[in-house]
């Protein structure tokens, strides 16, 4: 098997179908198609079912008993899951409301890794798609360059094909293999290299989990992903600039994160080492982040400040 692609699903009955159609049209038959679904009550279940009949797909229903939900770890378990039993030489993992535009998608990605063996993944670019508009963005030339990744630029995974090698090294982190641990993940094993075309739609839901947490979470999220980065050794000196951000986010506000809306990423993170959150809430004192700032991590913090300028500045231009 070639290619294996992961769809991670949850309530996302509305959306399958498109998500699901998107991969068996492409121009391209030597893949499999793996459903990891999360849960779902709405149905979803049954149209994975239907499809999985006819199709070569494979699936898995994960079950909600947890003590406390976290949608990266729940995201991250189901994609790890889901490589176990992959079967393809490369992986792209795609969003159950998300949905492939080029149907030459697979074949130019694994023609490219077939021909490029320094790279360990294959990166294109992406539109954002809403019910009422459609509008392309350029997010994946800028990936050309790395630093704007370690400066806290958002890469999205299901632009990526990636190499199962990195997997099967025990490359990845141990807890967070979500959108960005992923991406953390394949930057770390090797290049990566950038096409120019669009090939995926990112449905933007203003209901969505991502949409409704708050900066605080986001700023924790990335601090767990920080966590498992030094347990895992797999800091290297650009990565520093990522996190100094929401270090110091976080510290500003530590007072916060004893609030019960908290709680589950502050248990989350209990029992192991490298407790980034507790040290925070247990100071007593304003700590500013001892982070050491070297050249890169400069040009890197530079880089992610011209590109919120100009990304601020193609939205007013594009909105008038």
């Amino acid at each position: 098997m070639k290619l294996s692609i992961i769809i991670v699903s949850y309530n996302e009955s509305r959306f399958l179908e498109k998500a699901v159609g998107s991969c068996l049209d492409q121009d391209y038959d030597d893949y499999e198609i793996i459903i990891g679904d999360d849960g779902s009550d709405d149905g979803s279940v049954d149209i994975i079912k239907r499809y999985a009949e006819t199709n070569n797909i494979k699936y898995f229903v994960m079950e909600r008993n947890a003590k406390y939900y976290i949608p990266s770890i729940r995201v991250s378990d189901i994609i790890k899951r889901a490589l176990e039993i992959a079967d393809g030489q490369y992986v792209c993992v795609l969003s159950g409301d998300d949905f492939f535009v080029d149907m030459g998608r697979f074949r130019e990605h694994t023609e490219f890794l077939d021909t490029h063996s320094a790279y360990s993944a294959v990166y294109s670019k992406y539109e954002e798609y809403h019910e009422k508009s459609r509008r392309s963005i350029a997010a994946g030339s800028y990936c050309n360059w790395r630093s704007l990744f370690w400066s806290g630029m958002y890469a999205h995974i299901s632009c990526f094909t990636f190499r199962k090698k990195i997997y099967e090294d025990n490359q990845l982190l141990d807890k967070m293999c979500d959108d960005t641990g992923l991406t953390y993940s394949i930057a770390i094993a090797g290049k990566w290299h950038t096409l120019p075309s669009v090939t995926m739609a990112y449905r933007q839901r203003d209901g969505s989990i991502m949409h409704k947490a708050d900066k605080l979470e986001l700023s924790i999220i990335e601090l767990m992903l920080l966590q498992d980065v030094l347990n895992k050794k797999k800091m290297i000196s650009g990565s520093l600039s990522r996190y100094y951000k929401p270090l110091s986010y976080c510290r500003k506000r530590r007072t916060h994160l004893k609030e019960e809306k908290y709680h589950k990423y502050i248990e989350a993170c209990n029992g192991y080492d490298n407790n980034i959150l507790k040290e925070i809430i247990d100071s007593e004192k304003k700590i500013k982040p001892k982070l050491k700032i070297n050249g890169l991590q400069i040009i890197s913090l530079l880089c992610y400040l011209f590109y919120g300028f100009f990304r601020k500045a193609y939205k007013l231009i594009d909105h008038r």
